[in-house]
């Protein structure tokens, strides 16, 4: 039967409750993990004095796990006081976790996958990882961050694939590091990579696309997730860097407010999903 001590309740703004379901389920993890990982990781990080505007919030309640009750104990074995009051102590870890951007904040709750990933980075050796239902192996070269400060990618080698490609980091489980030195390792692609980050890679590759008057306000005022970079615009046609998948995600946004011109496989996939949609 677990201890009463790592029973944590505490009271936190509904606004900062909101942020933590958001993640639960944008990184796909329970809340109970994202609450202990957070103890692990900021546990000597957090900012004091944070309040609840109003006297109003959400009550959240979670369990130690093994490393976060460990952790507990060595605090209160070398820091005499530390948790007399722990609903304040944890809702102002809570609260300074839920400050933070969240590709900081999808680092926190994955930072054991993160060491590894970063170590084989420095080592220039290639990983071993779980994705979807199989094991893949990569030579990690770089992590990155998207332009939305969204989210962390993995960009190298796929050995699977043999070819350049980008893994979410929530979305990998990396397993262990070989021997094996990396054969693929590119300094100008990474360069690019970092100058000019896309998750899809689409550099060079291009789609032609007729707005509406309504569609073009939209383009140039709302910031989607994944926008292309614009490479030619004549009134409302634009020429935009991506490739054919980003595409497909970026347009579909948009409906009847823009017209695929090229390329033609991409024209084609949204007639198809019009003529369903009628």
């Amino acid at each position: 039967m677990i201890n009463d001590e790592y029973k944590i309740k505490t009271k936190i703004p509904n606004l900062v409750h909101s942020v933590l379901l958001r993640d639960v389920s944008l990184f796909g993890v329970t809340l109970n993990r994202l609450c202990n990982a957070l103890f692990l990781e900021l546990y000597d990080q957090y900012q004091e004095g944070w309040g609840l505007p109003g006297g109003e919030g959400k009550t959240l309640q979670f369990k130690l796990n093994r490393d976060g009750q460990n952790l507990f104990e060595f605090l209160m074995e070398k820091q005499t006081g530390i948790f007399s009051n722990k609903a304040g102590y944890f809702r102002n870890l809570i609260m300074s976790y839920s400050n933070m951007a969240s590709f900081k904040r999808e680092r926190v709750i994955f930072a054991d996958r993160l060491s590894l990933i970063e170590k084989g980075i420095r080592k220039r050796v290639k990983m071993a990882f779980r994705y979807r239902d199989g094991i893949r192996m990569m030579e990690p070269y770089i992590v990155v961050t998207d332009r939305a400060q969204e989210f962390n990618y993995i960009f190298g080698w796929c050995a699977t694939h043999k070819e350049f490609r980008n893994y979410r980091l929530s979305k990998i489980i990396p397993t262990r590091l070989t021997r094996e030195k990396q054969e693929h390792y590119d300094s100008d692609k990474v360069a690019e990579v970092k100058r000019n980050f896309d998750p899809f890679l689409s550099y060079g590759e291009t789609v032609t696309v007729r707005f509406t008057n309504k569609g073009l306000y939209l383009f140039d005022n709302v910031k989607f997730l994944n926008q292309p970079r614009v490479m030619k615009r004549s009134g409302n046609t634009l020429v935009l860097e991506s490739s054919v998948e980003k595409a497909k995600i970026y347009l579909a946004s948009f409906l009847d407010e823009a017209c695929v011109l090229s390329p033609t496989e991409l024209r084609h996939y949204f007639l198809e999903k019009a003529k369903k949609m009628q």
